[in-house]
């Protein structure tokens, strides 16, 4: 009995070893490839998915337009390359109604609910300013964002974030050069956004001029005012002879139909933001006549120029109907960036590959007047403008290209 007892014993030991060791090959089996490698967001084997917010409505939706360029650019690629290594590009764009808080929701919305691989394109400085650390914290790459503002090419502190728009700080510069050059000795105020857009321009401009001309007024005015009128009665009064206006198409076409009501006629400098025929329209023509700003696309008005030739035959054929105009170049050389980056990044697609892309690119060659370089510890692309000027309700240029 106890000999048996000891047998069964023996038995059932050796038994539940063989159940452990089966459960331990079963467990030890390799994974699907499925199962060992998560899932990009937004990436399929035939699409990636891109989103942006814009403000389609508000007081910026003067540049809705920019990402109506941007989805035709797309389209094209997708109709006409084929796509980017594979995929057709998905470009979903949600309205921030031109408010920071709306930015943040329908950003949130884009990452959580559409389930965006990146964002490219999205407008605007506050806006896109309440939804940058988001996206950062996140590791979602925040590509070519339409502000020049500095907070945005602070690689440290953002680095999943790339502006597009050539920094205003430059901008600024080159406008203070030319001041320098054409007005020096006279007096200047200044109108400007009450933020980060406007304080940006503002600073490197006063410090840009070196004195040579001198800054006598600056009135700001806040996104959810009305009206200019009173600052620019103040910058009148001031006995300014050069106006420098740094702000978005709603204030810039209520400041310069000031001018014609007034009859005040200073020399008059502007944000390249503002060189668009609906701002002129809006503003008046004769209002704006002889304002000069800087500019880093070809001219819209150029039609021997094969960048605007091709944006028009892409706007004909894949947005019928839209008015071409500047800030359909804008759109569409974001948008041929972006696809550019994308084909960078190889057809693995990840996140963390598209940011190793981007700064990567050198004197990459598109539809800006200059190359697009981006370093680590430089996120903006573009560096050089060259001065315009309105002339009988067109623009031409009246200098070189001005590298900052």
């Amino acid at each position: 009995m106890q000999a048996r007892s000891r047998f069964a014993s023996a038995g059932l030991v050796l038994v539940t070893l063989a159940l452990l060791a089966a459960v331990s090959c079963r467990s030890s089996k390799p994974t699907s490839a499925a199962q060992a490698t998560p899932a990009v967001p937004g990436v399929a084997a035939t699409e990636v998915t891109i989103g942006a917010h814009f403000p389609r409505t508000g007081n910026s939706s003067t540049y809705a337009p920019i990402a109506q360029a941007m989805q035709a650019y797309f389209d094209y690629v997708n109709h006409e390359q084929g796509g980017v290594n594979g995929r057709a590009i998905k470009f979903v764009v949600r309205d921030d109604q031109s408010n920071p808080a709306v930015a943040l929701a329908v950003t949130k919305q884009l990452v959580q609910s559409d389930d965006v691989f990146a964002f490219d394109g999205s407008l605007g400085t506050p806006t896109h300013a309440a939804a940058v650390g988001y996206l950062n914290d996140l590791h979602v790459p925040d590509m070519f964002v339409f502000s020049g503002a500095s907070l945005f090419n602070d690689s440290s502190k953002y680095p999943y974030t790339f502006p597009f728009t050539p920094s205003y700080r430059r901008e600024a510069r080159i406008l203070a050069e030319y001041a320098d050059q054409h007005w020096a000795g006279m007096k200047v105020g200044v109108l400007y956004q009450n933020d980060d857009f406007g304080k940006d321009y503002l600073n490197a401009f006063v410090s840009g001029l070196q004195g040579k001309l001198q800054v006598v007024a600056q009135q700001s005015y806040e996104l959810t005012t009305s009206d200019v009128a009173s600052q620019m009665t103040a910058l009148k009064s001031s006995g300014a002879q050069v106006l420098a206006v740094f702000a978005i198409p709603k204030f810039a076409a209520l400041a310069f139909r000031f001018l014609g009501d007034s009859g005040w006629k200073p020399h008059t400098l502007m944000t390249s933001i503002l060189a668009d025929p609906s701002v002129i329209k809006a503003a008046g023509a004769s209002n704006m006549e002889g304002v000069v700003t800087a500019n880093y696309l070809p001219l819209i008005s150029d039609r021997s120029d094969p960048n605007v030739q091709l944006a028009e035959r892409i706007m004909t054929k894949y947005a019928p109907g839209a008015q071409v105009s500047q800030y359909t170049l804008m759109g569409m050389a974001n948008a041929q960036l972006m696809v550019a980056t994308l084909k960078r990044a190889g057809k693995d697609l990840t996140r963390k590959g598209l940011i190793k892309a981007a700064d990567s690119l050198r004197d990459f060659k598109f539809m800006a007047l200059s190359a697009a370089t981006i370093t680590a510890s430089d996120h903006s692309p573009l560096h050089c403008e060259r001065p315009m000027q309105l002339a009988n309700g067109g623009f031409v240029y009246v200098g070189d290209t001005i590298c900052a």
